[in-house]
């Protein structure tokens, strides 16, 4: 209540499949000024700069992915709950998984242990530049997850496999919208994309941080999982993503992937 000036005629659901029309804040100019200075960023902030734009639409009439979503998503947790996001996180679902490796940082950017470091370029042809050491607070809740490939990959099968939620809950989430009408191949669910492969039906999604570009797939006939990242964002080559592509493909459908 009072965190979006209409926020009276926006469902739960139309947050978790982006027909909600807000703005994505991650277009916001202003943003990136805030991100390059490593500002910590509070989520109603966020929220706000979200909301000094116009809607994309009225709520439920088309779709738009909107990082503001999850951003919303995750205060309502925090409101209903009376936790924060990382303390219902971990109760929910990190550890009755045992995801061990799998965090939700606020406002620092020290990532334990052995990581990847992630770099952005930022002139055309210009030198990678390290951004590991940058806060991930002006993504949190749409993507401020700290994770391993391995604690991923057992996230998904439980999630998509029928261990994490209930079938009703389940079959919730996998009622999917057209994210382009008339094209039924791409369509977006609660939280989650659906494609049409050669092999099949897959579920997953790709997320992008500065620094890391990363996806999660897993093929509901074969019951194979693909988690890949690059560690090279923006500034990545064309053929970093084809290849990026085919490794998925390959992994999910080998040997029926075309080679894009």
């Amino acid at each position: 209540p009072g965190l979006l000036t209409d926020g009276d005629t926006i469902t739960i659901r139309e947050l978790l499949n982006h027909t909600s029309g807000l703005y994505d804040y991650t277009n916001d100019p202003g943003l990136i000024a805030g991100v390059e200075a490593n500002r910590v960023f509070q989520p109603a902030a966020l929220v706000a700069i979200a909301e000094s734009h116009p809607r994309l639409f009225p709520p439920g009439t088309a779709w738009a992915y909107a990082d503001t979503n999850y951003i919303v998503l995750g205060l309502l947790i925090q409101a209903v709950t009376g936790r924060s996001l990382s303390q219902e996180l971990q109760h929910r679902i990190l550890r009755p998984l045992g995801l061990d490796h799998t965090s939700l940082p606020v406002t620092t950017a020290h990532l334990p242990g052995y990581h990847a470091h992630g770099y952005v370029i930022l002139t055309p042809g210009g030198q990678p530049y390290d951004v590991t050491g940058y806060n991930t607070s002006s993504y949190w809740a749409s993507g401020g997850i700290i994770s391993t490939a391995s604690d991923l990959s057992r996230f998904y099968q439980a999630l998509l496999g029928g261990d994490l939620l209930t079938p009703r809950m389940l079959g919730q989430m996998k009622t999917t919208v057209e994210e382009t009408p008339g094209d039924p191949t791409r369509q977006y669910g609660l939280g989650i994309e659906r494609y049409e492969d050669p092999c099949g039906i897959t579920w997953g999604l790709g997320g992008l941080v500065p620094g890391y570009e990363d996806s999660a797939f897993w093929n509901q006939g074969s019951h194979r999982m693909v988690v890949l990242a690059t560690t090279l964002w923006p500034g990545e080559s064309p053929a970093v993503d084809t290849l990026a592509g085919n490794i998925i493909g390959d992994g999910l459908c080998p040997g029926l992937t075309p080679r894009r």
